[in-house]
């Protein structure tokens, strides 16, 4: 993801509070995809913490914590923040065809670190806890 921010990379966060900083936020789902309300034991939230150093990543609701390799760095205007989530992080494996609910977000904070703002992909504010309005995402070849 490259990210458009005039104060990049202000996340001093670890572990499941990284949402409260500048980062990337993915929510999958791939059991029951027609059932709203409350988020499911195998629904996943990735948290990636768009900071230089220290604990980057998250996954809630994972017993395991999968290693995510990241990169995360300054760019003009912004930041550029990649990752590899393994398909086990995500507690799903892959197939053509096969479909999920999705959302992504992106996290916004200020200069003291604490998130100002969310922009989201399809859901809205209570994706962490309430997955009725994710979207879909269909894996193709």
């Amino acid at each position: 993801a490259t990210v458009t921010d005039p104060t990049p990379m202000q996340n001093p966060r670890d572990g499941d509070r990284l949402w409260n900083g500048d980062g990337i936020e993915l929510f999958v789902g791939s059991e029951d995809l027609d059932r709203t309300g409350t988020l499911l034991f195998s629904d996943r939230q990735v948290l990636l913490g768009a900071k230089s150093e220290g604990n980057r990543h998250h996954v809630v609701n994972a017993a395991d914590q999968a290693a995510i390799p990241m990169a995360v760095l300054p760019a003009p205007g912004g930041y550029v923040l990649e990752a590899a989530i393994p398909w086990t992080a995500l507690g799903t494996t892959p197939s053509e065809g096969k479909e999920l609910i999705f959302d992504l977000a992106i996290d916004d904070a200020d200069e003291g670190g604490s998130r100002i703002r969310q922009l989201m992909w399809n859901g809205g504010p209570k994706n962490s806890s309430d997955r009725s309005y994710w979207g879909r995402l269909t894996l193709v070849p």
